[in-house]
């Protein structure tokens, strides 16, 4: 059976397994920085891969990443900071390899298409998933069709704004990074975002539980406006958050609460996604069918 070489390039952290077509996981580690540049990122997949080809038989590389990707083309777009102008680089020469074949994806479609056709939206022919780590990431399935965009930029609800007045975007003001960072400048304590939730969990602080619960203001808010939008008949959420139940019970209270506000029915079930923190790595491994 073919084994892959799946990484997934988070905020915090880079993940990586090798998997064969049965999902039976042959090697696994995880590189843990603060965000990184993407060339130390290049080099560490590239040092990974040369560090396991003697050791099991690879037939290609599987990259879920952030960032607009191009995956017919294997091409990472970047936007250029003050400029309109795109610059478009190929992974095969980011990543200098020339004995293997590199598929890569953006990270929101690579776990929707786990959840798609291995996952919880196996049933599904029109959802969203919303992917909450370092930042929040948005893909969506219309139709049974995971859909990519005209600039390969769908989903990328991260990059849009619940407040412009705050000049924070929705990745800033939902994602796991911005609530470490927020919780940090009203405490000057550093703590994880699993600490903050699990102290709002238990009540036992009282600024974690008014970010947690900011927090999923802002969230539910994403959600809500996708379904109206949209109609669709399952969210699915990923990121290691998707593990915890009560933030999950809380979510689905909040997009129920505000559905209430606008006298529709909610139609829509949102769960965890199946793989929860994996489906990345697996969706990526999937660029191969």
């Amino acid at each position: 059976m073919k084994k892959y070489l799946c990484f997934d390039i988070g905020g915090l952290s880079l993940k990586y397994s090798v998997l064969d077509e049965s999902l039976k996981e042959y090697e696994k580690g995880q590189i843990n920085y603060e965000l990184a540049p993407r060339e130390e990122i290049w080099n560490s997949i590239k040092e990974i891969y040369l560090n396991l080809k003697d050791k099991i038989s690879l037939f290609g590389i599987a990259i879920s990443s952030s960032g607009i990707v191009d995956p017919v083309a294997g091409e990472i777009v970047y936007i250029k900071t003050g400029n309109s102008k795109k610059e478009i680089k190929k992974i095969k020469d980011l990543i200098d390899l020339k004995d293997v074949e590199i598929r890569i994806d953006n990270d929101a479609r690579c776990a929707l298409r786990a959840e798609q056709f291995l996952g919880a939206a196996k049933k599904s022919k029109d959802f969203a998933m919303f992917t909450i780590g370092t930042a929040l990431g948005g893909s969506l399935c219309l139709n049974s069709q995971i859909i990519i965009g005209s600039s390969f930029s769908a989903g990328e609800i991260g990059c849009g704004f619940i407040d412009f007045n705050q000049n924070r975007n929705i990745s800033q003001e939902c994602g796991m990074y911005g609530l470490m960072e927020k919780y940090l400048i009203k405490t000057e304590i550093k703590k994880t975002a699993a600490q903050i939730w699990k102290e709002a969990e238990e009540k036992s602080n009282q600024v974690a539980v008014q970010l947690a619960e900011k927090q999923i203001e802002n969230i539910a808010s994403v959600l809500t406006n996708t379904l109206l939008l949209l109609d669709l008949e399952l969210i699915l959420i990923g990121g290691a958050v998707s593990k915890n139940n009560f933030f999950l019970e809380k979510l689905k209270n909040k997009v129920s609460d505000n559905f209430k506000k606008t006298g529709l029915e909610l139609n829509a079930e949102i769960k965890s996604a199946e793989f929860e923190n994996e489906s990345g790595k697996i969706g990526a491994m999937l660029l191969y069918k």
